[in-house]
């Protein structure tokens, strides 16, 4: 039997029709891929979407399941994290991916968040979320997005929010406006501005009866007060207490610096200097010094009138300064000489009723330091007999 014959060799024709056949077959893989990518992009694109959506809707599940569990305190809102950094890329993301602008984390919404750091790229992100529903719609601390700007100062910000529709009129749960947060907070630009608008109520009470003038004048905001004057702001309405703008800014207030001023124009715009509130006490009563006790004189007020437990205002004072004497006598056995002569000094002046308005203060620092000396050798007894017990 002959041996099989070696296979022959392709020939030179037949190896020329391979690689002919295999670069067209690498043109066609090459224009099939290229083809399923263009397909890919558009269905991508056809569905990008729905994408969004089942994505956006799948964040909101995740996002609400989390809210359940560790509460608003705990899990912050992406929205509110991109908007306090400032990042508005991720602000606008977060809006594409539907997070609720109106959602409380940490007591405020996004939208009040924005408002609070006074940021416009912030609010300008949001704004395509921002309606008429919710432009007015109150956070947890039941404020507004134009009240948390009106209390922060931040007037490019409230001049943005009422170019959207922001009602400056708007009143919380308790009666407070933006224009009382304003005054309260003593941002005088701000309170020109909301009050260039008709519908804000210079005059509107709080559920205690506080108007912005009452406020401004119980945080001893000069601009704020002379701005509501000029605006013809009732300066005779009362509180919940009947206090008046008096009242409420000379309680527990020495007059220094501007506070003179506000005094003074105060009693010019003829706030009742003898006006009683529900204790009978009248602004002379509340005086804490000499120059307030003078001043109000000058201005009719009347030393004899009396509060509801029959005393004038000398009367009140001479019967504290009893209290003082009396408490101070223990203090100068505990204390060195040179602080019982002055403390003793202090007294017979206040009780000769020489000064019987305004020595309080001093007295109290007088009283303190010998006070915290009988404390700390009290309490350093008090350690050693318990480490003489413990060793024993």
């Amino acid at each position: 039997m002959s041996a099989p014959s070696a296979p022959s060799s392709p020939s030179l024709q037949d190896r020329l029709y391979a690689e002919k056949d295999a670069y067209y077959n690498a043109i066609d893989a090459d224009y099939k891929r290229q083809d399923d990518e263009e397909d890919y992009d558009e269905q991508m694109r056809l569905h990008a979407d729905e994408w969004d959506d089942y994505k956006a809707e799948q964040d909101q599940i995740e996002f609400d399941r989390k809210v359940q569990l560790y509460g608003n305190e705990v899990y912050r809102n992406p929205l509110h994290d991109a908007i306090d950094d400032e990042d508005f890329d991720r602000v606008e993301s977060a809006i594409t991916r539907r997070f609720d602008i109106t959602f409380t984390n940490g007591g405020r919404s996004a939208l009040t968040a924005a408002a609070e750091s006074g940021s416009l790229g912030s609010l300008e992100a949001i704004r395509s979320q921002i309606t008429l529903l919710n432009i007015n719609s109150t956070d947890d601390y039941d404020q507004t997005a134009l009240m948390v700007a009106a209390k922060k100062g931040h007037l490019a910000m409230v001049r943005a929010l009422l170019d959207i529709g922001a009602d400056a009129a708007f009143t919380n749960g308790d009666g407070e406006t933006a224009l009382y947060y304003a005054a309260k907070k003593g941002h005088d630009d701000v309170v020109a501005a909301l009050l260039e608008i008709s519908e804000v109520d210079i005059n509107a009470q709080t559920r205690w009866d506080k108007t912005p003038f009452i406020a401004a004048a119980e945080g001893a905001h000069l601009a704020v007060i002379r701005t509501l004057v000029a605006k013809k702001a009732n300066v005779t309405i009362v509180d919940e207490n009947k206090d008046t703008a008096l009242h409420v800014f000379l309680r527990g207030r020495e007059l220094i610096d501007d506070s003179i001023e506000i005094l003074n124009m105060l009693l010019a715009a003829k706030v009742a200097v003898n006006a009683k509130n529900r204790a009978g006490e009248t602004a002379l009563m509340l005086a804490e010094d000499d120059t307030t006790a003078t001043t109000l004189m000058a201005s009719k007020a009347d030393p004899f009138v009396k509060d509801t437990t029959g005393s004038t205002a000398k009367e009140r004072r001479i019967k504290e300064l009893k209290r003082v004497r009396e408490s101070a006598q223990r203090v100068i056995m505990i204390g060195g000489a040179a602080e019982a002569f002055r403390l003793r000094s202090l007294i017979d002046t206040l009780h000769t009723g020489e000064t019987w308005f305004g020595r309080r203060r001093r007295l109290a620092v007088l009283l303190r330091i010998p006070v915290q000396k009988e404390v700390r050798a009290k309490v350093a007894a008090a350690h050693a007999s318990k480490r003489q017990r413990t060793a024993e």
